[in-house]
């Protein structure tokens, strides 16, 4: 039981993307495929968005390719060639268990039975939250739940995302 608890969570990618991602951006919003469709509500109108792919010990990752095709996939705008490339990744899977399952992560995983792992991350729009970095500490970037006047009521998930981004890209 972790509820009402404080977690940390430090990754060989993921937390230093993050970091990254905090020193130069005003916003940076953490998105997977369980939070799909509240990520894109989160995301302010006419903003430009980096999807920034952390990859698996300093290499491109299958499944953060894919996951960012299905971001930049449903935004507006005028798409970068990485964001192109990563919604080709995308549309070449009709779901998305393939490049989870298909990914060197993915192998790995099976390899030691997380077959269950792979088949929940595979769910998309399960989740309401989206976390975000809510300060940026006194040496590391603070993550947690938008506070919740930020978070925004009444929009339906399968609202128009048009006119939502200005130029979507990625970076691997």
């Amino acid at each position: 039981e972790v509820e009402g608890t404080e977690l940390v969570l430090a990754t060989t990618n993921g937390t230093p993307a993050i970091v990254a991602a905090a020193q130069r951006a005003e916003l940076v919003l953490m998105g997977c495929l369980l939070n799909l469709d509240a990520l894109l509500a989160a995301i302010p109108s006419g903003v430009s968005v980096t999807v920034v792919c952390s990859g698996t010990d300093g290499r491109f990752a299958l499944e953060d390719a894919y996951v960012a095709g299905r971001i930049v996939g449903r935004l507006a705008g005028e798409p970068s060639d990485a964001a192109r490339a990563a919604i080709c990744v995308a549309g070449a899977y009709p779901g998305a268990i393939g490049p989870l399952t298909d990914s060197a992560d993915g192998q790995k995983l099976q390899s030691t039975g997380q077959e269950a792992d792979i088949a929940w991350c595979a769910q998309e729009s399960v989740l309401d939250l989206v976390p975000r970095v809510t300060s940026d500490g006194a040496d590391a970037p603070v993550v947690g739940a938008p506070p919740p006047e930020s978070v925004p009521t009444g929009q339906s998930n399968s609202q128009s995302l048009m006119n939502k981004v200005v130029s979507p890209t990625c970076m691997f």
